[in-house]
């Protein structure tokens, strides 16, 4: 089903690399579509399971354009595993902060130039200092071209 979407949409649009993240994929799947990990809980073991399956579908299941809920999805976080999680985070392929509605919203900063707006629960809040932010907003910046150019050239 994801190749072909992909199909459609280079069809739909010619000359532009789509990119699709897909929760479900199967070995190799990665010349067509990039991984998310699934829902996780703003758990230190979660943390270290998307590390691991960061590197695992990145390297034995070939799927490059991997990632994960960045300070959970399920579950209130606490600032140092939010910190640290948005550190990752920016040497990910793929990352996103998003969270049950349910439970704090963490409002990270963590905006490309093609977003126009943030949306945010008014009782957000921020874990990451100013300056901080703002390092990981310029990693992220630097690395997003070679993690999508590295995917469109290795197929």
């Amino acid at each position: 089903m994801s190749t072909a979407t992909r199909q459609a949409l280079i069809a739909r649009r010619p000359g532009l690399r789509p990119l699709i993240i897909t929760r479900s994929t199967f070995a190799g799947a990665g010349k067509d579509v990039g991984k998310w990990l699934g829902d996780n809980f703003s758990l230190w073991e979660h943390y270290r399971n998307s590390i691991a399956g960061t590197l695992g579908f990145a390297s034995v299941y070939q799927v490059p354009m991997v990632g994960a809920d960045i300070c959970g999805f399920a579950g209130n976080t606490t600032e140092t595993l939010c910190a640290r999680w948005a550190s990752l985070g920016a040497f990910y392929p793929f990352m996103r902060n998003v969270s049950l509605s349910s439970f704090i919203d963490v409002l990270l900063g963590l905006t490309s130039r093609t977003c126009s707006t943030i949306v945010t629960h008014p009782s957000a809040k921020s874990f990451i200092s100013g300056k901080a932010s703002l390092n990981l907003r310029r990693m992220r910046l630097k690395l997003g071209p070679l993690f999508m150019n590295t995917r469109h050239m290795r197929y």
